[in-house]
């Protein structure tokens, strides 16, 4: 297929929003079409000066109309809140007094329904500091009670009939909105058994509100826990404490908590591929609400559920909740302290990667907050370890693990393999930015791309329709997906990233091309193999050397510093276990140069997950073998030789010769063409960057066949 992309752009460009839209609707690889709509209509949009006009033009923003630029107007403390009752409007969070039940009463916290700053984070800081003074207005002037009075009960029936097809928990579900809806008897269901998990676990107690104390306030979360297929399997409620009215010092001191790493889960993955080691899934229920709190906390009770006998009361917490600065930490805390208590050992090179050992048995724990895979090679040390988890907390087994942390995992035991895809999230990104109907193609950026700093806006027009374009929002989420399983996106994401304090048009036509891209690449996964599909004599010559790197540069490819790229990957049962994209820190002088400063980062990555693996003590590793396409890079990590070329280079590069000669790393000569980290440094021709795919374990098990 031809790639024509230079000629997309020039095209785009010229094209006016309407005739993009008509474009769109033939099935065309369009811009972001809401942004066009938002441009059109941002000078003709009128907004009431009134708050409630403001609550509800905040809470009717749908998918279409996202991005448009919001004008909000200040309010003086004088204004009269008092005119609303004259209007007619549809907010989708507020609607009749909940449902009747006898542990659900009216709602207590003014600040409940409020919408919050991470409601506005895709607007610019000027829009949100007016956010924030509104707001401030709203306290001082209204209760928040009175002000939602004004709405009739008749407004959640016209919001259901204008939301068309949106997904009720995509619009920021209140508890006010939820029970008001047609699932209200789920969500009841599950506020009772969070309210009944708290009162059994003891985490407060109900005392006279305290003088001269903080107190935090509270408030519901809900959220629809979802499998790979996207049904929804569970409704979740959770008391949330709002921790960011805690006092440093006074409520909380430390904070940090450890999360596992994607690299040492795909090392646990890769292991129970190649070994062929059983896989399960354990979810820890209300994690949070384990941990010992250790400093005095009172906290307003929670709406919906104040005692009828002691309504002014407070609650003094005994466990830590979900909000609290500190609990991340003293859940961690606690559940470390048990996994030693029944003789799992740490690793120190990754925190949340714990074993233990039977004999020949063995049992590997992966800790992400609330979710633990478990990795075994004996079903008996498995079920063993499973059950004394129960008897010390409450626990969901999951069964086999399936999916965990957005990724599906896929396991065929008859051809040993095991596969990472997270098609559910590709489908999710690009249904968000209404990028669901466009053409696939198949390399995610054009061969050559010549992007720079001098394609940034340069008039007043280009740069209003940049700000209404969610350049930024479409790589944080591209970026998830490179750090799980697609390191065939980490140079797109990483070049692209350059340019996100002020992308112009040429740059959101880039991005563009890497969700035609994910339409094409939707069914792609990362694939690990069992070491029993070798032969004998090729298995005992790999498990000498399983963990093998690949490293490569460019040279000065970045056109505003010159600066090189580096690029590396390493694999492990045939499948990459990591990858990394990096512009280099300084400009380097010559190729050798650049092709050593790559491998010194390599050679830091390889030399952790060597670590890894040799804490597991499940294999014994000799040296990690290293590929790399320049000669003279070779023989500079070998030979410790100064010269004119060299004499520059700092000395935190030289790691990787302290490696070689430890003989804990070796680099070995390969060819360009076979180098398949070559496409972590630059945009690649297609053949060439399939090839690399395949040979890190990247395959698509169904191609969309349509360029």
């Amino acid at each position: 297929m031809q790639q024509n992309g230079d000629g997309e752009k020039a095209l785009e460009q010229t094209e006016t929003p309407s005739q993009r839209r008509s474009k769109d609707s033939r099935g065309g690889a369009s811009p972001y079409v809401a942004a066009d709509m938002a441009l059109e209509r941002a000078n003709s949009s009128r907004f009431s000066n009134s708050v409630e006009h403001l609550v509800a033009q905040r809470h009717s923003l749908t998918p279409s109309n996202l991005f448009t630029p919001i004008q909000f107007i200040p309010l003086t403390t004088s204004q009269s809140l008092s005119d609303s009752s004259q209007q007619t409007l549809t907010h989708p969070h507020i609607g009749s007094t909940p449902h009747a039940s006898p542990n659900v009463n009216t709602i207590s916290s003014p600040l409940d329904t409020y919408p919050t700053n991470e409601d506005f984070d895709d607007q610019p800081q000027p829009i949100k500091q007016k956010f924030r003074n509104i707001y401030e207005i709203m306290e001082a002037t209204r209760p928040f009670e009175a002000l939602m009075a004004d709405f009739g009960p008749e407004t959640i029936d016209e919001i259901e009939d204008n939301e068309g097809d949106i997904p009720l928990e995509d619009i920021n579900l209140t508890p006010k909105a939820a029970l008001n809806g047609p699932e209200s008897e789920m969500w009841k269901s599950a506020m009772q058994t969070e309210m009944e998990a708290l009162m059994r676990n003891g985490t407060w107690t109900l005392v006279p509100r305290p003088k001269n104390r903080n107190v935090i306030s509270s408030k519901w979360v809900l959220t629809k826990k979802k499998d790979a297929h996207g049904v929804v399997t569970r409704y979740k409620a959770r008391v949330v404490a709002r921790g960011f009215s805690q006092i440093p010092g006074v409520d909380f001191k430390e904070t940090f908590a450890p999360t596992l790493k994607m690299v040492p889960l795909r090392v646990m993955l890769a292991f129970s591929a190649g070994f062929n080691l059983e896989l399960h899934h354990l979810d820890i229920e209300t994690a949070f609400l384990h941990g010992d709190l250790n400093e005095e906390i009172f906290m307003q009770q929670p709406p919906f559920f104040e005692d009828s006998k002691f309504p002014k009361y407070v609650c003094k917490l005994h466990k830590s909740l979900y909000g609290l600065k500190q609990s991340p930490r003293m859940w961690h805390h606690k559940l470390h302290t048990f996994l030693m208590s029944i003789n799992f050992r740490r690793l120190q090179a990754e925190p949340n990667l714990y074993i233990r050992k039977e004999g020949s048995d063995y049992v590997i724990i992966g800790v992400y907050v609330d979710d633990l895979p478990i990795a075994s090679n004996s079903t008996t040390s498995m079920r063993k370890a499973i059950n004394q988890l129960k008897e010390k907390f409450p626990v969901k087994d999951l069964g086999p693990l399936e999916y965990c942390l957005g990724i599906k995992v896929t396991r065929n035991r008859t051809e040993g393999t095991l596969t990472m895809s997270q098609r559910k999230l590709v489908e999710e990104i690009l249904h968000k930015f209404e990028m669901s109907d466009c053409k696939p193609i198949a390399t995610p950026m054009t061969v050559p791309c010549k992007l720079s700093s001098n394609d940034s806006p340069k008039t007043v027009e280009e740069e209003q329709l940049m700000k209404t374009l969610p350049y930024r929002q479409i790589l944080g989420s591209i970026r998830y997906l490179v750090s799980c399983t697609r390191p065939d996106l980490s140079y797109s994401a990483g070049f692209l990233s350059r340019f996100m304090q002020n992308p112009g048009v040429a740059h959101w036509n880039a991005l563009k091309r890497v969700l035609r891209y994910l339409q094409y690449t939707k069914d792609i996964g990362l694939t690990y193999k069992s070491f029993q599909s070798r032969n004998s004599s090729q298995l005992n010559g790999w498990l000498q050397t399983p963990l093998v790197g690949w490293t490569d540069s460019d040279w000065g490819g970045d056109l505003d510093t010159s600066r090189s790229t580096s690029g590396m990957v390493f694999t492990f049962a045939d499948g990459a276990i990591a990858w990394r994209t990096k512009r280099q820190v300084s400009v380097a002088l010559s190729s050798t140069e650049a092709e050593y400063v790559a491998a010194a980062l390599t050679a830091k990555e390889g030399l952790w997950i060597k670590t890894i693996i040799e804490e597991l003590d499940i294999i014994k590793l000799n040296e990690v073998k290293v590929f790399c396409d320049n000669q003279s890079c070779i023989k500079l990590a070998i030979n410790p030789k100064i010269t004119d070329q060299n004499k520059h280079i700092r000395a935190r590069h030289h790691f990787i010769r302290e490696l070689v000669e430890a003989k804990e790393m070796s680099l070995h000569y390969t060819s360009t063409t076979t180098m398949w980290a070559d496409f972590l440094t630059k945009p690649v021709p297609q053949q060439k960057h399939w090839n690399c795919c395949n040979k890190i374990g990247l395959s698509i098990s169904k191609i969309n066949k349509e360029k």
